[in-house]
């Protein structure tokens, strides 16, 4: 028993496929979804829900007769990557009997579905007071399970430059001015990410020029993260996004107008910015939760 841990849930971030792949107990077992999303999964073996929405915790709850009880003795296994795909096992005891230290009462298998980062609303063009340059301002959000180190770099691919430049958006080199008005570092043309927990959110700036365009419309833009290995050479798994961005006249004035940075010396000062509303919260998606089981659970 001593490598039980008694935990008061597992917590998830980011969006996972939670399967129920054995039960030996003796009791009615169930798991209990609270947090961004809620819902009751049947402790049945392979039943199944996709829970997604931000942060999450999973309880393991058994029925010995009298109403449900969270089960005591709970363990998570790390997470394993393998081939891109980052898996991890959930194991419960609700009580031991004498002989019985085996810890199936209920195993879960949880597989990360979601992505590791999100462009979270359409990215503004914005400009810098006392400067005629001009950024397109890009809000990111860590929506993976594990925190960004500083080997995460964001980019605009060459489709997503073209997008642009059809708008007559053109993005630019990165200059000494630009560097120091965003406080950024730049690997080749992408930009290094600041280290982002779990959830969290910030806002990347590229230079640009913004021309004219024969018939401003609406485009898609795509961006992609990917790893900056040594020398700023990029390695690793990258994950692309696509984000629409509507284009107006307005977007192209003939002089900057004063926006997220106010550059003082070697200081940035950044003001609060009107940013898009919140995507809507995911629900969970049941795959083989009954209607009787399942609170909040949509059944598939």
């Amino acid at each position: 028993m001593a490598w039980w841990i008694s935990m008061p849930g597992v917590e998830l971030h980011g969006s996972w496929h939670v399967r129920v792949v054995r039960n030996d107990a003796a009791w009615p077992q169930r798991v209990v979804v609270t947090g961004a999303v809620s819902g009751v999964i049947p402790g049945q073996v392979g039943a199944s829900v996709t829970v997604g929405g931000g942060h999450c915790t999973l309880t393991i709850e058994h029925d010995p007769g009298g109403g449900w009880r969270q089960s005591p003795y709970v363990q998570a296994g790390p997470v394993k990557e393998r081939d891109g795909r980052a898996t991890r096992i959930v194991e419960s005891k609700d009580h031991y009997w004498p002989g019985d230290s085996d810890p199936n009462d209920l195993v879960l298998q949880l597989e990360h579905i979601g992505t590791a980062m999100e462009v979270i609303g359409a990215p503004e063009i914005t400009g810098v007071v006392g400067s005629d340059l001009r950024y397109l301002a890009v809000t990111v959000q860590n929506t993976g399970y594990k925190t960004f180190g500083y080997d995460a770099v964001f980019d605009i691919t060459d489709a997503g430059r073209r997008a642009l430049a059809q708008q007559g958006v053109t993005v630019e080199s990165w200059g000494t001015e630009s560097l120091r008005a965003t406080g950024q570092e730049a690997f080749g043309r992408a930009v290094g990410l600041s280290p982002l927990d779990v959830g969290a959110r910030d806002i990347v700036y590229f230079p640009v020029y913004v021309g004219t365009a024969a018939v401003p419309e609406a485009t898609d833009v795509e961006f992609e993260l990917v790893r900056a290995g040594g020398e700023g050479r990029r390695r690793g798994r990258r994950e692309r996004h696509v984000v629409r961005m509507k284009f107006t006249r307005a977007d192209r004035p003939s002089a900057p107008t004063p926006g997220a940075l106010m550059v003082s010396g070697d200081i940035v000062d950044v003001h609060p910015m009107v940013r898009p509303a919140a995507p809507p919260r995911s629900v969970v998606s049941s795959d083989a939760a009954s209607p009787q089981e399942s609170d909040g659970v949509a059944t598939g």
